[in-house]
């Protein structure tokens, strides 16, 4: 209970104070505390009818989620380009130049070594002393969080405390990832009769940027506006092939460490070398998930068919109409 005022004390804003807009960051810059105790303080806090604690610390939740995400991923990029974690090509046959088998295990393993020293010396500056394995988030808590759980707690203390404007945003952005929440559907129903509830706080807060920008190339390119278009589905296919590199950068380090003794029960059995291959076929399984994870919208179970390449069909598609004015019904007709 004492680690809990001690926590709200600082996250609180000062008496008097506005509301920040939206679902702002409380304290930035500030290394992120453990998301599933700021969590669970928030749910106890939800339950005892304290509103105002509640927002604070489930707010709080999120940011840490998403800072410890982004170290994740910042320090998974980095340390993939530091060259003594760069893992050796693996030997050819006899009669191509190489270093011999024996030699090339000795490099493999310098190199897995060298990698997880890098990913733990990140983290530890990124996230302070403990790095990610301070803070390890378990599957329970990382399912409620990509169901965007939060948001559902948060739009019903944000009722509670008369926020209407902050509650429609919240339940919007639970609504996206769920839309066959019957209660959510009920409530949304609900805040748009409100009065003080304007079309524009139905906002998706967190709304993914390729996403958006995709959505919103589509819309002007189905309205015949190229112009218009073409730097939009440019941003989307820029930003998506930066988010399938983050998420990819995010596949080493603990917490991929921990989802792995999840799901085999106990961890690696084998040895040293079993136990980097292991690693590493994980590693590979993940980076590969990653291009179906991009390709996935809130609150679909399945990836959009051929994403990226149909970004580039779309980017042909605005160009030629921008620059030679071909109609689109001859591209449905080619």
């Amino acid at each position: 209970m004492l680690r809990l005022l001690r926590l709200l004390l600082l996250l609180l804003p000062p008496p008097g104070s506005p509301e920040p807009p939206g679902l702002a960051t409380l304290s930035p810059g500030a290394p992120p505390q453990s998301p599933d105790l700021l969590y669970a303080d928030g749910l106890r806090a939800y339950s005892a009818g304290a509103w105002a604690p509640a927002v604070a610390l489930l707010r709080e939740a999120l940011r840490s989620h998403a800072e410890l995400g982004r170290a994740r991923r910042d320090c998974g990029a980095r340390c993939a380009a530091e060259p003594g974690a760069a893992l050796p090509d693996a030997p050819g046959p006899k009669s191509q130049p190489g270093p011999p088998p024996r030699a090339w295990e000795r490099l493999l393993l310098r190199a897995a070594l060298s990698r997880a020293e890098c990913l733990n010396q990140c983290a530890a500056r990124r996230l302070g002393p403990g790095g990610a394995a301070r803070l390890r988030v378990g599957s329970a808590l990382r399912d409620a969080f990509r169901r965007r759980e939060p948001y559902n707690y948060l739009q019903r203390a944000y009722y509670q405390l008369k926020k209407l404007d902050l509650a429609a945003a919240a339940a919007h952005t639970f609504f996206v990832a769920n839309p066959t929440h019957l209660q959510m559907r009920e409530d949304m129903a609900k805040y748009r009769r409100m009065s003080g509830v304007r079309p524009q706080n139905f906002r998706d807060l967190e709304t993914p940027p390729h996403w958006a920008a995709y959505d919103s190339g589509l819309e002007l390119l189905g309205r015949q506006e190229a112009g218009l278009a073409l730097p939009r589905l440019e941003e989307a296919l820029q930003e998506s092939l930066a988010q399938l590199e983050s998420c990819r950068a995010g596949c080493e380090g603990p917490e991929e460490h921990q989802r792995e003794e999840e799901e085999e029960g106990t961890g690696s059995q084998g040895g040293l070398y079993e136990a980097i291959a292991g690693h590493w076929i994980r590693v590979l399984q993940c980076r590969q998930r990653c291009v179906g994870d991009t390709a996935t919208r809130p609150g679909r179970s399945f990836p959009v068919p051929d994403f990226l390449p149909s970004q580039l069909r779309r980017l042909h598609e605005a160009h030629a109409q921008v620059q030679w004015g071909i109609c689109p019904r001859l591209w449905k007709m080619s």
